[in-house]
């Protein structure tokens, strides 16, 4: 799949562009798919949602409005000028503080090495859209015009974990990742937790490996789609979510999404006492807050593990208070309120304009269309991921040198 139409049936109002690096990641789902399919239902828009290495021409002329996601390179960043040189409004969507990568993130080797071209993506983009007020204060140095779109969540039908009076070796310890954290003070806690109340742990992503060379005993399964993620979580009854963060300026500019989708899952959450999570939680009334230390959180797994009301209360508080703050509606009002502002011209009578050729920054005219058939030709299939890490990484120059050197 490389696109997903979202349009209204007459194909009359406001229309988008997203153009993103990966059709069926979580984060499209999250931040684009779900709440702009909703805004265009509402407002009468057009969304189309398109692999940025595989859109046409045509698609380049429809648009009023592009949104770009998260990362950028010379690619990218080439394309945000021609756009905007052809009148076109630029979003740049961002949800975490890529301008300041931790130490313990420096294996995102393409993101440190394009920093440049995502610190003038940022400047060039008419507006900037972030999950948390936290984020876009860190961000405006780049660009005044921040709008926070928070992450949203909203229960799955008749899909809600339950809780029951049960022993607690049928009581699960839920942690998942989708990317390298630091958790090195889980592993003394989850010990005692599996010596002294035989608990599950079910990992979810790459943690799962850790933890088992770490000794414990878990439950390892693979990132999943955004949609099967909190379905399986609603399935695990007498749950409880774990939520570890350290302090680094970078966690702290995090979108509490992950604690959102426990909740209207019916999992109650043990987090880390630090934002963006003690922003959201009352301790003890919508969520538990602990300090990183194994003292602190095997005190918390205990008291929610022994006691099922007490689960049960702190879940029924989380969701009303997810359900009041965070549900669709809220993302949805955000986008209009960003597209809005940005007031498109919109031509009386639209053409789907031949936009054939842009200029590369090094002075080659380039047909970005063509170019994708040319490598997609010339390279066998199982080498497609090679083709997409070095527009990735080196943009299009160093597509077309490997392509003549090819």
């Amino acid at each position: 799949m490389t696109k997903s139409y979202l349009p209204n049936s007459d194909d009359k109002g406001i229309r988008l562009v997203c153009l993103v690096a990966n059709l069926g990641s979580a984060l499209v789902e999250l931040r684009l798919r779900l709440p702009l399919g909703r805004w265009a239902a509402q407002n009468g828009g057009c969304v189309r949602i398109i692999s940025i290495y595989e859109f046409t021409p045509a698609d380049l002329g429809w648009g009023d409005i592009f949104v770009f996601q998260r990362d950028s390179n010379q690619y990218v960043l080439a394309l945000i000028k021609f756009l905007r040189s052809h009148g076109k409004k630029i979003v740049f969507e961002i949800d975490d503080l890529l301008t300041e990568l931790p130490p313990f993130l420096s294996h995102h080797v393409a993101l440190i090495a394009n920093k440049f071209y995502l610190v003038e993506s940022l400047q060039q983009a008419d507006v900037v859209t972030v999950t948390t007020p936290r984020l876009g204060k860190e961000l405006s140095v780049y660009n005044q015009n921040i709008r926070c779109v928070p992450n949203c969540s909203e229960s799955l039908p008749n899909e809600c974990a339950h809780h029951h009076a049960v022993p607690s070796h049928e009581v699960s310890l839920i942690v998942a990742s989708s990317d390298k954290v630091l958790v090195d003070f889980l592993v003394p806690a989850l010990t005692l937790a599996q010596e002294k109340l035989s608990v599950n742990i079910v990992a979810i992503g790459p943690i799962g490996n850790y933890f088992s060379k770490k000794g414990l005993n878990v439950i390892k399964t693979r990132i999943m789609p955004y949609a099967v993620f909190k379905s399986y979580v609603a399935s695990i009854d007498n749950g409880i979510g774990l939520i570890p963060l350290d302090e680094s300026l970078f966690s702290s500019c995090k979108s509490p999404i992950k604690y959102f989708d426990y909740t209207v899952a019916g999992i109650p959450s043990i987090c880390s006492n630090v934002p963006p999570y003690s922003d959201h939680i009352v301790n003890g009334r919508n969520g538990i807050l602990v300090e990183n230390t194994t003292d602190s959180l095997y005190s918390a797994i205990e008291s929610l593990v022994l006691s099922h009301s007490m689960r049960s209360r702190i879940t029924e508080s989380a969701i009303a208070y997810v359900h009041n703050n965070y549900g669709w509606d809220t993302a949805v009002n955000a986008w209009n309120t960003v597209i809005s502002t940005l007031d498109p011209h919109i031509p009386l009578i639209r053409g789907e304009t031949q936009y054939l050729y842009f200029k590369h920054r090094m002075g080659i005219k380039i047909n970005i269309n063509k170019l994708y058939w040319v490598a997609k030709s010339i390279i066998s299939p199982a080498s497609y991921l090679i083709v997409y890490k070095i527009f990735k990484s080196y943009g299009i120059r160093g597509l077309i040198n490997r392509i003549r050197r090819s």
